[in-house]
């Protein structure tokens, strides 16, 4: 068993918690993902946003030693909070925050109105861009690629587009999915807008057959989690997410 095959098994172990990072290891993502494995533990780098992000999971000594090669500089990270107290003393936060990750293992995708979503593409890149430009909530991890490797649905009045949802990674080969980008223009909110595309979104992945879909929700947003509570999600754990300094040990 090589590397990726035992971090691959090590994922399987928390899907849930480690849908990110089992996505990172499909052909599409792997180029920029670096881990570091033993039989119990993992550390992973993804590449591909910047600052890189940081995950771990397994045992806290081991996860420790894993660490050793990775480079000092700023980090994204997703780390439970057994993990974040650990690291204390090495990662120097500059802001953070809980969050919840919720799953979602049967959609109630069939009590839902979707039939006025539409199907978004790279052609669709500008108009996304125009919704989410001038607005201070608006998604902070979208980029015009995951238009064209990921899927994504839209509401659409007058001509311009009020309301989408999409993924922010999406692995068919490992058969996991994170809902994210999930957004309404302000003067169109509290018209369901919200949850008709992301039930959209839903009915994409059911009908690909993912098997595990995630998504994370500042816990204290209680309109965002009744939304996704409504659409069959559940609390799977909390963690903290944030942006610190990563400190090599002398």
């Amino acid at each position: 068993m090589n590397e990726w095959e035992l971090a691959r098994c090590l994922l399987e172990r928390d899907r849930e918690w480690g849908a990110y990072a089992l996505a990172d290891l499909d052909p599409g993502y792997r180029e920029f993902t670096d881990i570091w494995v033993t039989q119990d533990s993992i550390v992973l780098r993804y590449r591909g946003m910047i600052p890189p992000v940081l995950f771990t999971l397994g045992k806290l000594e081991e996860v420790d030693r894993l660490l050793e090669p990775l480079p000092a500089g700023n980090y994204q990270f997703t780390l439970l909070k057994t993990h974040r107290r650990w690291l204390e003393d090495r990662l120097l936060v500059k802001h953070e925050v809980e969050m919840a990750r919720m799953v979602c293992s049967q959609p109630l995708i069939q009590q839902l109105p979707i039939g006025v979503a539409q199907r978004l593409g790279p052609a669709d890149a500008e108009a996304v861009g125009r919704l989410i430009a001038t607005q201070a909530d608006g998604p902070d991890a979208f980029h015009p690629g995951q238009l064209k490797t990921s899927t994504f649905y839209g509401i659409w009045q007058a001509g311009e587009l009020v309301s989408m949802a999409g993924t922010h990674v999406l692995s068919e080969e490992f058969s996991v999915a994170a809902v994210g980008n999930v957004f309404t223009h302000p003067n169109h909110r509290r018209s369901g807008h919200g949850r008709t595309v992301s039930a959209a979104v839903l009915q994409d992945l059911a009908e690909r057959g993912i098997k595990t879909i995630v998504l994370n929700v500042h816990p204290g947003n209680q309109t965002a989690v009744r939304l996704y509570q409504e659409l069959g999600f559940l609390e799977h754990c909390r963690y903290m997410e944030g942006v610190g300094e990563w400190s090599v040990k002398a």
